[in-house]
């Protein structure tokens, strides 16, 4: 398993995140967890994690074409255009490239750690605005049943 992260040019563009509500459901233990679909055909996949580590600051731990595990905290959190503190957190991106969708989307599901101490609330801000970064970059689709 290599932890090295394919190096390509990606424009820098910022995606917006909204103050939305969370997506995100927090486990009991306190883990985030959002899933969703999204087209991550091979060499595009790696463009997109480059992407994202670089609009997120984000310091990859571990990097697989399945798995991807980052640690981020040096983000500011800003809460109604104010900074709030910093929230430090490991997120862990796994990717199910075998669906049932005929459109050779890939599955992806995000749980993200706290790595210290912190509000609750401002945990699931956090969680809210790095899952809608995540989509953002993946170009993800919010899971819809199968009928």
């Amino acid at each position: 398993m290599s932890t090295t992260v394919p190096q390509h040019e990606v424009p820098q563009h910022a995606h917006a995140v909204a103050d939305l509500p969370s997506p995100v459901g927090i486990s009991p233990r306190g883990v985030g967890r959002y899933e969703f679909m999204a087209l991550l055909l091979p060499g595009i996949f790696e463009r997109k994690v480059t992407n994202l580590i670089r609009e997120t600051d984000a310091t990859v731990k571990e990097y697989s074409e399945e798995l991807v595990r980052l640690k981020m905290g040096r983000t500011l959190l800003f809460v109604r255009n104010k900074p709030v503190g910093e929230v430090k957190v490991a997120v862990t991106i796994r990717l199910q490239r075998e669906t049932p969708c005929p459109n050779a989307m890939t599955h992806v599901v995000v749980e993200i750690h706290r790595r210290e101490r912190q509000n609750s609330e401002l945990f699931e801000r956090r969680c809210n605005q790095i899952v809608r970064t995540i989509q953002a970059c993946f170009v993800g689709q919010n899971l819809q049943p199968i009928d």
